[in-house]
């Protein structure tokens, strides 16, 4: 991130000093527009899977108003495409499909890292505990356990093989494994943001504190204490350091714009993990809901997930 430019004026104190005044100017940014940013976002694999889900869901719950309310204006604009329900029903589909295979091949890659973490502690028994008893070897579990049955899941739906019995049971630990993972990525975003609301308000605190001790200096300087004050002297050579201070009050101005723009991403990751949550729970625990459940639910976690992708590769540009 570009650091902000600076305007200095020198004015002349009340005690015959020269006091610097520091004035932050604001900051000028690079403007993203938002083609350029739709162009980054489909040049990566996670942008790409990103807009294809919305589009799948979107497809689905338009279908879903078509056929509950055949007298909608919706309704009346599909009814003008030739087959519309066949259509938009084939365009799903390949939509999810290709979703499949865009995830497909990283299981591999988690099984690499397994079977080092099991060489390490084969090696060195006593480090065994320490290997394994921690979150990421959880999680890379996890990964490994929802990697293999949706893998499994592409490759049923590309008839590479055919089970139906067998394919119900994929897609039973497919959805448990799915939710396992919804929830270690919950709690580990829960925590990163109650840290992330506590290090913003350390340096709030922080800030608030500098400047008042800004103002006590310059309440100082005007007079109200003797010229000869210990005290006056002290402060005048501990507060006055112009460079010093605005360094500081730079990183400090960096360091919560960071924080905040982390801390709303974060929120953003906790609501979409929410929707999935919400959407897996009808089918692992076969909820009684609206047939559009799923499809608006999986919206709702599609939509902010592309908007959290949205404002990162923003970001990411506007800083280039």
């Amino acid at each position: 991130m570009s650091e902000s430019p600076i305007i200095m004026e020198e004015k002349a104190g009340p005690v015959a000093e020269k006091e610097l005044t520091v004035t932050l100017a604001p900051p000028t940014k690079h403007v993203v527009r938002n083609l350029e940013i739709l162009e980054y976002l489909i040049g990566t694999v996670a942008g790409t899977d990103k807009i294809a889900k919305v589009a799948k869901y979107t497809l689905d719950v338009i279908k879903r108003i078509v056929s509950s309310c055949p007298h909608s204006i919706l309704a009346r604009i599909a009814s003008l495409i030739p087959k519309f329900d066949a259509k938009a029903t084939y365009a799903s589909t390949s939509l999810s499909t290709y979703r499949y295979i865009l995830r497909f091949g990283y299981t591999p890659f988690v099984l690499s890292k397994l079977l080092g973490k099991l060489h390490a502690s084969l090696i060195e028994p006593s480090r065994a505990q320490k290997i394994w008893n921690n979150e990421e070897s959880l999680g890379q579990l996890v990964d490994l356990y929802y990697g293999i049955f949706d893998e499994l899941d592409t490759l049923y739906r590309l008839r590479i093989w055919q089970n139906p019995s067998l394919y119900d049971k994929v897609v039973k630990h497919e959805c448990w494994a799915w939710q396992i993972s919804i929830m270690l990525g919950l709690k580990k975003n829960w925590l990163k943001l109650q840290q992330t609301k506590s290090q913003i308000t350390k340096l709030e605190v922080q800030r608030r504190v500098s400047k008042h001790a800004i103002q006590l200096s310059a309440n100082l300087q005007s007079g109200g204490a003797s010229p000869d004050s210990v005290v006056r002297q002290q402060l005048l050579q501990d507060l006055n350091k112009n460079k010093e201070g605005l360094k500081k009050e730079r990183e400090t101005e960096r360091q919560l714009s960071e924080l905040r723009h982390r801390k709303l991403v974060t929120c953003l990751d906790i609501a979409r993990l929410s929707f999935d949550c919400a959407a897996n729970c009808t089918d692992i625990f076969n909820i009684s809901a609206p047939a559009y459940s799923y499809s608006v639910l999986s919206l709702g976690s599609g939509t902010v997930g592309l908007f959290k992708m949205w404002i990162n590769a923003a970001q990411e540009l506007s800083a280039q």
